[in-house]
């Protein structure tokens, strides 16, 4: 069989293609008991080294022993921080509608510890690969427990897929990334793209489904689209034109054939940046690896299995001055804005010749310094006056890829497009007995008065180490005060299990936001950002995804049940239907166990009256937390703080309508207003998409069948009677939006050494 290599401006056409990864022969599994051993005599020949056979990793990762002393207080130690985990009785016990199995974590986390105990596990990466798939299985992007040994190899690959259709009619197809940007990496205009029928031999939708279990999403269809590469989140990751993350191991090759006759072949990689000098064997290898922090960090930390975008409440991560790098003119993929952020976190566009404006938010993670943050802020801003200036008068917001990040930033920009509405975003905690002990410590301390005058550096710390107990800062359901700490405490039974109170943010108070460090528009000094709505209601639509978490979610509700907003998803499962918007977690905050750990070990030291009163709070439930310190130690850190692998989501969402039943948000079913299928065009070419999303929701585009206006949408709750081939809404009486492609905007990429600008059309590839 024929084999081409091809190079990074592309290559002939062949039978057979093969996709090398370029890791030398040495690089092979060697008859050697001690795979580790052949790793650490790779890195020591060749100190640059950083790729490695994927089965040579993964047999060096099954060489490294179970430590049966000390993985069942491992376990016992993940179980106290599981506590604070808001959706442990939903999870056991789903309501009505939620499409996924029960799953019992508690329990499951006492079979790991028996099976531990058993001698059921051969290796440490056995025991550390049952935590995560127990944790996995809660479909929750705010739940992960990533451990050291997990995190010394990335498993990737070079061939990302994408799935299709041929018109946006028919059932999508899956391709190869790279043969859809073929004609653009100096292939040339001929080349004609065939599906993917077969990967290593297997149906390639059988073979999709054996991955989408290791998902985080909650949606089957996010999840379907999450296999699949995303031009959204590689523009804040810096694009890719060589690996892509895969997770766990997937074998050596992957195999492609095609619908035409064509296979390809693309070699995997195991990716790691460490150091392996004293490694010898599986027992040193842990000695290393596995009994603290890594003596270097990972390169890309970014390919964690876990939402790195979610929100985080993180009294203990302080803005710093950092040297930030000459931004892009562009972000990965995407045409020359109106005006972007630095780090690509938001952009705003235009539709050349049309009326539509694109707010693209592919993150809510503005970067580490608050000039960052404030900068997203002050970008959603001057976009919107640039485009009222240029009689926009529709507006796509694009949320696609977009995981989350700083809470008060979805708040922000829900207020910057409806200035008139007050904001809901009632939230809770799971009510346990550490959560009220460090509450409780903190109450003579917060509710103190005269405090913030007498002391108010000690004032400041209390309440930035202890947002999440500082009840005098925040509000009830019904934006009154919380008389004290009991009364935000609670509890409240629901689903079997205890709640805090309802709280709500307080946006005219600084210390209700004060990770923020900015004020949110349409209060103090925002006050008059905005006085009227920009844009009409029904001439805004959020795009996404599925992939939409965390912030994402709570911008998501608020555009949709409060204000009218319409969604409208792309991608999804190869069938009819409707698809969700949102499928990743729903909750409001995620904190780090290191969180935890360091509030309430401070709440003892710092909070503590006397030593008697200390010793005996030891023995509690508070105390059992301060002590429990080997998820820590064995979290994956990335060279930042210590802990960062463990996280759980500590906030439910809870709609303004369900204050009685409050069934949180992660287990609410809620369809699109329209659904559309990626094109091949648009799969590979943002402006296409947004152009076939302003058609479909104000020309005349069709939606994918029965997909419009299902009950759980805007339109379909609402009942209304829309005209047919619209994404579920009376239109405004204006004529039907006729999209040009061939005016759409410039479309830029920078692949490896091919810079080049381009217009796509949808009927013929551009030319360079």
């Amino acid at each position: 069989m024929k084999t081409i290599l091809l190079t990074a401006a592309g290559a002939a056409l062949s039978s057979a293609r093969l996709h090398s990864a370029n890791i030398p022969a040495s690089r092979a599994i060697a008859d050697s008991d001690e795979p580790c051993a052949a790793i650490s005599a790779i890195k020591s020949s060749e100190p640059s080294s950083f790729l490695y056979d994927p089965d040579l990793a993964l047999a060096c990762l099954h060489s490294v022993p179970v430590n049966q002393d000390v993985d069942p207080q491992l376990v016992d130690e993940l179980k106290v921080y599981l506590e604070f985990q808001t959706t442990l009785s939903y999870l056991k016990d789903p309501p009505k509608g939620y499409d996924n199995p029960p799953v019992d974590l508690m329990g499951g986390m006492d079979a790991i510890k028996q099976n531990i105990t058993n001698g059921f596990y051969y290796s440490e990466y056995e025991v550390q690969m049952a935590i995560a798939t127990l944790l996995t299985s809660a479909h929750d992007g705010h739940l992960g427990f990533q451990s050291d040994i997990s995190s010394v190899f990335s498993f990737e690959t070079r061939s990302p897929l994408v799935s299709a259709s041929r018109d946006g009619i028919e059932l999508p197809q899956i391709y190869v990334w790279e043969d859809l940007m073929f004609p653009f990496l100096g292939g040339g205009p001929s080349f004609t793209p065939s599906p993917v029928t077969r990967i290593n031999g297997q149906d390639i939708e059988e073979y999709l489904d054996g991955l989408i279990v290791q998902s985080l999403l909650h949606d089957a269809d996010a999840r379907y689209n999450d296999l699949f590469y995303s031009t959204p989140r590689s523009s804040i990751q810096g694009g890719t034109f060589g690996f892509t993350s895969i997770g766990q191991y997937a074998g050596a090759w992957i195999n492609t054939t095609h619908l035409h006759g064509t296979m390809t072949s693309f070699q995997n990689v195991a990716v790691s940046h460490l150091d392996f000098t004293g490694v010898e064997d599986g027992g040193s290898f842990y000695s290393k690896f596995c009994t603290g922090l890594h003596a270097a960090p990972l390169l890309d930390p970014t390919d964690s299995s876990l939402h790195t975008g979610t929100d985080s409440e993180s009294p203990e991560d302080e803005p710093s001055a950092v040297t930030t790098p000459t931004p892009r003119p562009t972000a990965f993929g995407y045409p020359y804005p109106v005006v972007k952020h630095s780090g690509n976190a938001v952009g705003g566009y235009f539709l050349n010749g049309t009326d539509v404006a694109v707010l693209s938010m592919p993150t809510f993670t503005a970067g580490d310094t608050i000039s960052d943050v404030q900068e997203y802020q002050d970008v959603v801003t001057t976009f919107i006056q640039e485009a009222l200036k240029d009689g926009k008068t529709k507006l796509i917001i694009d949320l696609r890829g977009n995981g989350g990040g700083n809470t008060v930033l979805g708040f922000d920009t829900f207020k910057q497009l409806f200035p008139s509405i007050e904001p809901w975003g009632a939230s809770r905690f799971r009510a346990h007995e550490a959560f009220f002990q460090i509450g409780n410590l903190l109450e003579p301390y917060i509710s103190d008065a005269a405090l913030a005058k007498s002391d108010p550096e000690m004032y400041r710390y209390l309440q930035r180490n202890f947002t999440n107990y500082n009840y005098v800062a925040t509000l009830t359901e019904n934006n009154t005060d919380f008389a004290s700490w009991k009364d935000y405490y609670g509890p409240h039974e629901f689903n079997g299990d205890n709640f805090t109170s309802l709280t709500r943010y307080n946006f005219s108070d600084p210390a209700s936001t004060s990770y923020f460090n900015s004020n949110v528009t349409g209060y103090d000094n925002r006050t008059k950002i905005f006085s009227q709505q920009p844009f009409a209601t029904e001439n805004i639509v959020m795009l996404q995804d599925g992939y939409c978490a965390s912030t994402c979610a709570i911008i998501s509700e608020l555009l949709k049940e409060q204000a009218g907003v319409r969604t409208i998803a792309m991608g999804g499962r190869p069938q009819n239907g409707p698809m969700q918007g949102v499928g990743g977690t729903k909750g409001a905050l995620t904190l780090k166990g290191s969180q935890i750990n360091a509030q309430a070990t401070l709440a003892l030291a710092n909070l503590t009256t006397s030593q008697d009163q200390l010793e005996e709070l030891l023995g509690t439930p508070i105390g059992t937390v301060a002590n429990a310190l080997l998820p820590q130690v064995r979290s994956y850190t990335g060279g930042a703080f210590l802990g960062t692998g463990l996280q759980i989501n500590a906030v439910d969402n809870i709609r303004d309508t369900d204050v009685e039943g409050q069934t949180p948000l992660e287990f609410v079913y809620e369809a699109a207003d329209c659904r559309l299928f990626y094109t091949l065009s648009s799969v590979v070419n943002v402006t296409a998409a947004w152009a076939q999303v302003a058609n479909a929701a104000w020309g005349n585009g069709t939606c994918v069948p029965d997909s419009k206006s299902p009950p759980s949408s805007v339109t379909g709750g609402q009942g209304s009677d829309e005209q047919e081939g619209a994404a579920g809404i009376v239109r405004p009486g204006s004529a039907v939006i006729a999209f040009m492609l061939a005016e759409l905007l410039p479309f830029y990429y920078e692949p490896m050494l091919v810079v080049f600008v381009c217009k796509l059309s949808c009927i013929a590839p551009c030319s360079i």
